[in-house]
């Protein structure tokens, strides 16, 4: 049984725990590490780095992410891949409360990652997280979500700015708030998703209905505990956006950690993991 299923029967059962799978994430580190070296091909090495970053993360291990990544910095092979790399320092020092150098790393990256418009706007919006929800400097935030919309428009981040700048038009502007709902778009497939993840303190969950109905969206701890109820509502088909806040259904915080999130339309079901790292 692999991890995945190891999970989710867990979960089902009201028996998770993180410590349960330590073993399973170290074999899975150390195959990657393996396969990293073994082969040359771009595409694949930066998705072995960024599983590997996940791996460290999941397991609440943002020391050992650090030392990974300043190990693999150290590495010539992997000199072409510095911005790569140098990403996945941002949550070690996010959940140090060093946004300087968080924010210092992704001005670094984005003066070299101009040929890579999903990096470069990966980070435009993760500074402007940090000045919004870490720095409480609003304006700043605004300004990079703005670049995000104005300047790559195709982009998928430019999906996620704008749930956060909310804007009903140009001279309007809407704060969006925790749990207020987006409309975005019309799909035909039910799907869910959350952006940023790991993330602190919020992340959108995006989620699209292939027909009217009613839809149920709920958040569970590690234990298989309600955290959350997102939505509960009659829906027409389309795609909608909502915030959680890191918050459970009496309004505390809730404390870091994996949490899950499910939606529930008609006769389908969908599960997903999400990060929060305080």
């Amino acid at each position: 049984m692999d991890i995945r299923s190891r999970v989710n029967e867990k979960v089902k059962n009201k028996d998770f725990g993180i410590d349960d799978f330590i073993p399973e994430y170290n074999a899975v580190i150390a195959n990657l590490n393996g396969l990293m070296q073994r082969t040359s091909d771009a595409s694949i090495i930066k998705t072995i780095i960024f599983r590997l970053s996940q791996c460290y993360q999941l397991m609440n291990k943002t020391n050992e992410l650090k030392s990974f990544v300043d190990k693999l910095l150290g590495i010539k092979k992997m000199e072409d891949y510095s911005p790569y790399i140098k990403r996945h320092l941002m949550p070690y020092y996010i959940d140090q409360k060093d946004y300087s150098s968080a924010l210092a790393i992704a001005d670094e990256i984005i003066k070299v990652a101009s040929s890579d418009e999903d990096l470069l706007c990966e980070m435009l919006y993760e500074k402007a997280l940090i000045y919004k929800y870490s720095l409480n400097e609003l304006e700043r935030a605004d300004a990079f979500f703005n670049e995000i919309v104005n300047k790559y428009p195709e982009n998928i981040m430019t999906r996620f700015a704008n749930s956060e700048l909310g804007k009903k038009n140009s001279s309007e502007r809407n704060v969006i708030k925790p749990n207020d709902e987006i409309v975005v778009s019309h799909k035909n497939d039910l799907d869910i998703n959350n952006y940023p993840n790991p993330f602190n303190p919020t992340t959108t969950i995006s989620f699209t209905l292939p027909s009217d109905g009613r839809v149920t969206i709920k958040v569970y701890d590690m234990l298989g505990r309600e955290v959350k109820t997102l939505v509960n509502d009659f829906k027409s088909t389309g795609s909608y956006s909502i915030i959680w806040d890191s918050k459970d259904n009496y309004s505390n915080e809730v404390s870091s950690g994996i949490y899950f999130y499910n939606i529930k339309f008609k006769d389908n079901s969908v599960t997903k993991k999400m990060l929060l790292v305080r």
